[in-house]
């Protein structure tokens, strides 16, 4: 489904509440944004995010020749886990509401634009129908402002159509039924599980719309093979990439390397292990004894590596083309129905994924042509997996080459 616009996009717009902190997959969209300035994708690009967005994102935006605003302060996980009822999230819904009202308003002053939403709670979806309908009986020319909306977080439905939260599925439901009175208000799924769930939802199937974490196309065409590195007989393994997160198995690591390094002396294994990862500055204890942990191995062993920074895009394709395996020691609980951008990137380079127990993780993987390999008491496998090649997106997978798609090129095709 698309428009069927007659003109092309001339404006996009990011509207996102929740753009704030280096890292993320929030963040992610500022870069295609940069690069779609840069090459002129379109005439004109503005940002509105969080009152609290890092000085280093915005000088980004500025410096690449995008209108940035300041329009939220909204939090944007405040009522992440409230399932319903909608009088629950009342106070939450209004203030979302009031702040996107001000960002039609000030959208509806152009033509021909696309409101892009990276990702959208229940009660996103709610405040974005309401505040549409504000906007409209106040400015007629709001039409004019195309809304694309991503549906990321799982609706109470699991991978093979149970029913996990009754009240969570009727939220995101009412919330899609008043989504849709709205002809200029497009919804997409993130991934193949989601599009299947909210389809148990809504019984619409929505469209996939590609990962915009990198541009796909410019690291297939500028890497064919895997740069020269040092000791490449050795397995390199990424042991964690991103914000540091007690759920996404951060707190393990020290356990990890320490188990993982004997075993391999034991074994005559030679392996480098990379951790990279950056803190908000409000994690809990835990999270700060394991970063003291990390550190110290590192000191002692040279077979690991460890970044306590963020990493640009192109540091961070370095590192994955570097490498030959990835660590997920994620929560398989929590992430059994919950996506995560670090597998769609160790899936792109090909990397061997490694898990202790199967989760959306494993079952994505497998959908994008890739392989896993469960642990076994926490410890890497005995045969390394360096035979395993990591060039970008070869044995494209049909829905691969959905997920891994142009984002600007699927975007003007929607758009039409």
């Amino acid at each position: 489904m698309s428009f069927s616009h007659s003109t092309q996009i001339a404006n996009f717009a990011l509207i996102d509440a929740g753009l704030m902190e280096l890292g993320g997959h929030h963040v992610c969209m500022v870069d295609r944004i940069c690069e779609g300035m840069q090459s002129k994708k379109l005439d004109h690009f503005e940002v509105f995010a969080h009152k609290a967005l890092h000085p280093s994102i915005e000088q980004q935006l500025i410096q690449s020749g995008v209108n940035v605003y300041r329009s939220f302060h909204t939090n944007f996980y405040q009522c992440f886990n409230e399932a319903g009822p909608l009088s629950k999230s009342d106070a939450y819904i209004a203030q979302l509401t009031e702040e996107l009202v001000a960002v039609y308003s000030k959208l509806a002053l152009q033509t021909n634009v696309v409101a892009f939403y990276p990702c959208a709670s229940w009660q996103h979806l709610i405040a974005i129908a309401m505040a549409a309908k504000l906007v409209k009986k106040r400015i007629k020319s709001t039409e004019c402002i195309v809304h694309v909306v991503c549906l990321m977080f799982n609706p109470g439905i699991s991978f093979d159509g149970k029913s996990l939260n009754r009240q969570l599925q009727q939220s995101y439901q009412l919330a899609l039924q008043w989504l849709a009175k709205h002809k200029n208000v497009h919804v997409v799924a993130t991934d193949e599980e989601q599009q299947q769930a909210f389809q148990h939802v809504s019984s619409q199937r929505y469209a996939l719309h590609p990962s915009y974490l990198e541009n796909w196309q410019a690291i297939e065409n500028s890497h064919k093979t895997k740069p020269q590195q040092d000791n490449c007989d050795k397995e390199r393994v990424l042991v964690y990439i991103g914000q540091a997160k007690e759920n996404k198995g951060f707190c393990q690591i020290p356990q990890f390397l320490s188990n993982n390094i004997q075993h391999d002396k034991q074994q005559n294994l030679t392996r480098n292990y990379v951790v990279q990862f950056t803190c908000a500055g409000w994690e809990d204890e835990k999270v700060n004894q394991a970063v003291i942990e990390i550190k110290a191995i590192a000191s002692q062993y040279s077979c690991v590596k460890v970044y306590d920074q963020f990493l640009n895009e192109d540091q961070l394709k370095q590192e994955f083309l570097l490498a030959n395996s990835m660590l997920f020691l994620y929560n398989a609980a929590e992430y059994q129905h919950k996506s995560s951008g670090v597998l769609w990137l160790a899936s792109f380079y090909k990397l061997h994924v490694y898990v202790e127990m199967p989760s959306w993780i494993t079952r994505e993987a497998l959908r994008l042509g890739n392989r896993y390999t469960q642990l076994d008491n926490g410890l890497l496998p005995e045969q390394s997996s360096l035979s395993h090649s990591n060039t970008p997106a070869e044995q494209k997978t049909q829905y691969s080459q959905a997920i891994y798609a142009d984002f600007w090129v699927w975007l003007d095709k929607l758009y039409r």
